[in-house]
């Protein structure tokens, strides 16, 4: 036989790649679950930390989140991030198909350590500070769906079948270890200072940028892919949709607890910041105020719109 009949192997181009885990070397794996557990742990003790250390840090900045008209700030504050992870962690997962786990897993951790020194930086005071912290907790939100989004993905690229499940369970037990941890870092740091509850993600965030750029590797098949973008719309929309009407729904209870305190009790209405001489002249159909002008926005009482009515009371100075 010739050697020009000799046929050499071609190799397809629809061939699978090489299997998940035989990439770098046996130690990757390990790395891989290290670097994802930590940025999940990250994640996860960012979602629960505030909740102990949220009057320190109203305190620190100088707001009072029961005084009526702060209640949206009290509950963006605590839900802003959950509310942005939660709607875009799928997003984020169909991206890190499209364009590769690992980048969009580098991309969060330094996103995530970035806006945590920018939360802990805040040079405002009183409500300004506070709209500037939830700015910041939910561009800080946006790593953390990041990271939450890609390193399961990342363990089924690195780990081989018969491990990935003691690989994703790790990294759920830290994920469900983080909200404890949290919990007990807020308590802890909160009454030390408020700025620690964030700066606390720095050093770990920086690691983890640093590390996985060094370490991770991208091994898992890019695919052609659209996002469903009316889909992921839509529940955002829907998920802010039940924060406000939660956030509207607390500020009307109060406005009917309000009215009520000023009805009973003159001296409990201006503990309440409202003069005690006005509930019964604003609450006539034809309420006049001391110019002899009209006060038509007394009569909102009677159109229903009772939160209105309350938070113009509150703003009518003492006589």
């Amino acid at each position: 036989m010739s050697s020009a009949s000799v046929q050499r192997p071609v190799m397809s181009a629809s061939q699978p790649g090489p299997a998940p885990g035989s990439g770098p070397g046996p130690r990757y794996k390990w790395i891989a679950l290290s670097n994802t557990t930590l940025g999940v742990l990250m994640a996860t003790v960012n979602s629960s930390i505030m909740l102990i250390a949220l009057p320190d840090i109203f305190r620190g900045i100088g707001v009072n989140p029961l005084q009526p008209g702060n209640t949206t700030l009290l509950l963006w504050l605590l839900m802003g991030y959950l509310v942005v992870t939660a709607v875009l962690v799928v997003s984020f997962g169909r991206l890190g198909d499209m364009f590769g786990r690992v980048r969009m897993f580098n991309l969060g951790f330094a996103i995530f350590a970035l806006f945590s020194v920018l939360l802990s930086l805040t040079w405002l005071h009183g409500t300004a500070a506070a709209w500037w912290l939830i700015g910041m907790r939910i561009l800080q939100g946006v790593g953390g769906a990041m990271l939450l989004a890609n390193s399961s993905a990342i363990l089924t690229d690195a780990f081989p079948a018969g491990e990935r499940g003691l690989a994703l369970g790790l990294n759920q037990v830290a994920g469900i270890a983080g909200s404890f941890i949290g919990l007990v870092l807020g308590g802890v740091l909160g009454p030390i200072s408020w700025r620690y509850v964030f700066l606390v993600s720095v050093p770990f965030g920086v690691l983890g940028t640093i590390w996985s750029y060094l370490k991770l590797r991208e091994l898992g098949v890019r695919r052609r892919a659209s996002l469903d973008w009316w889909g992921n719309v839509t529940f955002a929309a829907g998920l802010i949709a039940v924060l406000v009407g939660i956030t509207y729904g607390i500020q009307l209870a109060e406005a009917e607890e309000t009215i009520e305190t000023v009805l009973a009790d003159p001296h409990d209405a201006r503990l309440l910041g409202v003069d005690p001489g006005l509930p019964l002249l604003l609450l006539s159909r034809h309420a006049y105020d001391v110019t002899g002008e009209p006060v038509e926005w007394a009569q909102s009482w009677y159109r229903g719109d009772r939160y209105k009515f309350v938070t113009r009371l509150r703003r009518t100075p003492d006589r």
